[in-house]
C-alpha cells in the first residue's frame, strides 16, 4: 500500500493532496519535490565550476519543496545540509596537495575554499566504496595518505586556503580521524562483496551490452533499445531506469553523451579498463541517492547531496538526467528523473516488453553471478571489435 502511494506522489500533479489524505500511512516518508518555480527553505545550490573542477547537484535543488511530517503539520523553519560526494579524482589531487612537495593547484584551492565558506559537509565515501570493492587493490600506503589527506582538509581554516599555507603536518587528532576511516574500510570491504560488488558489475554488464548493440548493428535506436531490453528480460536480469535511459541516449549517438561514452570505439585500446570505470562512475551516482536516504531519514534536518568531479564526463551525465522527485522510507530510496525511457522513445512499448518478464527477471537477477557474466559479456565485445 505505502509503496503504491509513495510512486504516486512522484509522479502525481498533486503531491501535497495525496500526502495529506494519506498521512498515517506516509508520515515516517519524505519527499523532495524538484519540479517547481520555488522552495520552501530559501537556501539555494548551484553548480558551480572550477575550471575541470565541478560541483554539480544531483537535481535542481533551487526549485526545492520537502513534504514530510514536520513541514505538513509544523511551521518551523528547515535547516538544510549541503554534502558533497568527492570523487576519487578529487581525492588524488588532495593527496598531492597534502603530500606532493611541488604540487599545487589553484582551481582545487578555489573548490576546497568554496566548500570551506559555504559550510558544504565533503565526504570521501566514493573512494571508501571503491577501494572496498577492489579489495584494495591500490597501494595501502597511499590508500591511507588519500584518508589522511582528507582528514588534513576538514581540519584546514578558511585562511590557510586563502594564503595557501596549508598545515601539511597531521596532528595526534588528524590520524585518529584516518584510523577510524580505515577502520570503516575494513568493515566496509564486509559489505562491499554482498551488495556493492554486484551492483557494480550488473552497471558493467549492462554497459558491455549497450556497447556490442552499438557496434554490432546498424539499425536505429529504437531497435537497439529493443534489443537492449530483450537482454535485460533475457540475460541481464534487471532494469535500471536512469542508467537504461542513459544507455538509450549513447545508442541514438545524442551528443549530450559523447564525453563520457565516446572515448569507446571499435578499435580503442583498454577498452575495457575505460567501460569499468564508467560503470563505476554510475555506480557512485546510484550510490549517492542512498547517501542522501541514510541522512534523510528520521531527521528534522534535510540533507541535499552534490558530487565533486574533475571528470568532464561525468559531469555532463549527471546534468543529463536530474532528479525530479525523491522519495526516502525506511532503508529504500525510490527516485523519479526528469526523462524515463517511456517518455524518450513512445514508439516502443517498453511497458509490454518488461511486464511480461517481471516474474522471471525478479528470480533470475538472485541466482545470477553477474562478475562471471560480465567475462562472457566482455568476450563478446573483444571478439566483434577484433573483426
Amino acid at each position: 500500500m505505502r509503496k503504491k502511494l509513495i510512486e504516486q506522489i512522484l509522479i502525481s500533479p498533486s503531491p501535497f493532496s495525496i500526502f495529506e489524505e494519506n498521512y498515517n500511512e506516509l508520515r515516517n516518508t519524505r519527499f523532495l519535490l524538484f519540479d517547481n518555480n520555488s522552495n520552501n527553505f530559501g537556501k539555494k545550490f548551484q553548480k558551480m565550476e572550477f575550471n575541470n573542477f565541478t560541483i554539480s547537484p544531483l537535481a535542481e535543488y533551487h526549485n526545492t519543496m520537502v513534504l514530510d511530517q514536520y513541514t505538513v503539520k509544523e511551521s518551523r523553519e528547515l535547516e538544510v545540509v549541503h554534502c558533497v560526494d568527492f570523487d576519487s579524482n578529487i581525492i588524488s589531487n588532495l593527496r598531492k596537495l597534502f603530500f606532493h612537495t611541488n604540487y599545487s593547484n589553484e582551481y582545487l584551492i578555489k573548490l576546497l575554499l568554496y566548500v570551506k565558506k559555504e559550510r558544504i559537509q565533503p565526504n570521501c565515501s566514493p573512494y571508501l566504496i571503491e577501494c572496498a570493492a577492489n579489495n584494495f587493490n591500490l597501494d595501502k600506503q597511499d590508500i591511507y595518505e588519500s584518508l589522511l589527506s582528507f582528514s588534513l582538509l576538514e581540519n584546514t581554516n578558511i585562511e590557510q586556503l586563502i594564503t595557501n599555507h596549508l598545515n601539511k603536518e597531521p596532528s595526534s587528532t588528524d590520524y585518529l580521524d584516518t584510523d577510524e576511516r580505515w577502520r570503516s574500510l575494513i568493515e566496509l570491504k564486509k559489505y562491499a562483496t554482498k551488495e556493492y560488488i554486484p551492483r557494480y558489475y550488473y552497471i558493467y554488464c549492462l554497459l558491455l551490452k549497450m556497447y556490442f548493440l552499438k557496434f554490432s548493428s546498424k539499425k536505429s535506436a529504437k531497435n537497439k533499445l529493443i534489443q537492449l531490453l530483450d537482454s535485460i528480460n533475457t540475460e541481464l536480469f534487471s532494469y535500471w531506469e536512469n542508467e537504461l535511459v542513459i544507455c538509450y541516449l549513447s545508442l541514438k549517438e545524442d551528443s549530450k553523451t559523447d564525453s563520457f561514452f565516446g572515448s569507446v570505439k571499435p578499435n580503442t585500446k583498454d577498452m575495457l579498463i575505460k567501460i569499468q570505470g564508467m560503470a563505476w562512475d554510475l555506480f557512485h551516482l546510484r550510490c549517492a541517492h542512498e547517501h542522501m536516504a541514510e541522512r534523510n531519514n528520521y531527521s528534522k534536518r534535510i540533507f541535499l547531496h552534490s558530487f565533486s568531479s574533475e571528470d568532464k564526463g561525468l559531469n555532463s551525465i549527471i546534468r543529463l538526467n536530474p532528479i525530479k522527485r525523491i522519495a526516502f522510507d525506511g532503508k529504500d530510496v525510490y527516485t523519479h528523473h526528469r526523462y524515463t525511457i517511456f517518455n524518450m522513445c513512445p514508439e516502443v512499448d517498453v511497458y509490454t516488453i518488461l511486464n511480461e518478464y517481471t516474474h522471471h527477471r525478479n528470480k533470475m537477477c538472485k541466482e545470477t553471478n553477474y562478475q562471471e557474466l560480465s567475462k562472457k559479456l566482455e568476450f563478446e565485445l573483444l571478439h566483434l571489435s577484433s573483426r
